[in-house]
């Protein structure tokens, strides 16, 4: 171990070491002031610095390996690492890159060039909104604070319009296609944890898409930052921002809906803000369209999850590590969210102490009741999470110990409402 950190002391020394030479770039296109597309000719294992006559924030290349593995920028004194974009599908044995953001606008950078050789394309984006952006952005997060103590279960989380966010950047142009969402799909963006400005690491997502994947939007249909704040991504014109079919889920996006956490998870868990959205997110869209969170369903090849990680289907580490391990603990609380959203049973009375359900947790075929006589219990009620009456039992027997069958429901919550002679009660059910 201790010959291993030496040699890889050594090597770090070594590549410090190593002097930069100027590399001259030819430019191939520019967008406004926010892209720039410039190739250069490089060696490997070969450290240059590149004045790109181009203030930037973000930067990509592409290259003809795809390990970038050892390879590396060096912006504004920061060194980062390159890795591999997997959700650019190569062509012609080029790859890109994954986007590196640095924090502030810049104008120049050093590269390391570890294994990669031969032509590169160098992507330059520029995503820091205007001053009058940032103001408009200031009065929204403003508007959602202000509001998020208001929201009921299940309500459409507040979200930051693409009018508001995109401004400056010109809005896409095509023909949008709209899908029936089964699958609700989490993302991480594999980008920055430091990165505090959230509008400016979506719109130079979006100037990533559009320009450097050649997409006609943003992949994803929203996107939540760290500190929760959701943006709606790809723009559905007239139709429906949770409909409109993306392209993010490895060209199989019929059916799904994508939400992408900024930020990458693959080392480090994902801030429970973001986590807090995600869920209300889900929990609205799921109660909309009558999905079961713990639901699967068959998706070109393969039994799908209503909520599912991307790596799930497509050969990716997204959304991450400790994003992906969360999946069934979002499930449960989508579920328990779910569980509160329905407002259609009065609860006249509730004296816990009155009333037992057992076994629950169930997974079997009948559902036990225990009352006390002064109750008088004369009918049941279940429905499920969505409010939807799916058995209802006139009780003649007085007695305090009853059972009924649960017509082999599915896995899930379920709300049981007990009448009795004054009033009734509503108890929750899960059945494994």
């Amino acid at each position: 171990m201790y010959k291993t950190i030496c040699l890889f002391i050594a090597s770090l020394i070594m590549v410090s070491a190593i002097k930069a030479q100027n590399l001259k770039t030819t430019i191939v296109k520019n967008k406004g002031n926010y892209f720039s597309q410039h190739q250069a000719s490089i060696k490997l294992h070969s450290k240059f610095m590149i004045k790109p006559g181009f203030t930037f924030n973000a930067i990509a290349i592409k290259a003809q390996t795809d390990d970038f593995d050892g390879s590396y920028f060096v912006l504004n004194d920061d060194t980062t690492y390159l890795s591999l974009n997997e959700d650019f599908q190569p062509s012609d044995g080029l790859y890109l890159s994954e986007l590196v953001f640095a924090c502030k606008e810049i104008d120049h950078f050093s590269i390391f060039t570890g294994n990669i050789s031969g032509k590169i394309t160098i992507y330059l984006i520029n995503g820091v909104p205007d001053e009058l952006t940032k103001a408009k952005l200031a009065q929204e997060k403003n508007r959602i604070k202000s509001n998020k103590n208001t929201l009921a279960f299940c309500m459409e989380p507040p979200s930051i319009d693409q009018s508001v966010w995109r401004a400056g950047l010109g809005s896409p142009q095509y023909d949008r296609a709209f899908t029936e969402v089964r699958h609700c799909i989490v993302h991480h963006a594999a980008g920055s944890n430091t990165e505090t400005d959230y509008t400016s690491v979506v719109r130079s997502y979006y100037i990533l898409h559009t320009q450097t994947n050649g997409w006609s939007d943003i992949g994803y249909n929203y996107l939540i930052a760290q500190d929760g704040t959701i943006y709606k991504g790809r723009d559905p014109g007239t139709g429906e921002q949770d409909n409109v079919r993306g392209a993010h889920f490895c060209g199989r996006n019929s059916n799904t809906m994508g939400i992408c956490i900024l930020g990458n998870y693959m080392t480090v868990q994902p801030p429970q803000a973001a986590l807090n959205s995600l869920i209300n997110l889900i929990s609205w869209k799921l109660n909309k369209d009558g999905l079961d969170p713990n639901g699967t369903s068959y998706h070109v090849d393969r039994e799908l999850g209503t909520i599912a990680g991307h790596r799930f289907s497509c050969a990716t580490s997204c959304p991450g590590d400790f994003l992906y391990s969360r999946i069934s603990q979002i499930k449960q609380q989508v579920t328990d969210s779910l569980a509160n959203c329905v407002t259609a049973l009065p609860i006249i009375g509730n004296n816990s102490n009155e009333i037992m359900i057992y076994p629950n947790p169930t997974n079997r075929n009948e559902i036990n009741l225990n009352t006390v006589p002064a109750f008088g219990l004369k009918q049941i009620e279940v429905f499920n999470i969505h409010g939807k009456l799916i058995l209802s039992k006139i009780i003649n027997d007085k007695s305090r110990k009853i059972s009924i069958k649960s017509l082999k429901l599915k896995s899930g919550v379920y709300l049981i409402k007990l009448v009795g002679e004054s009033y009734a009660q509503t108890k929750r059910l899960i059945i494994n």
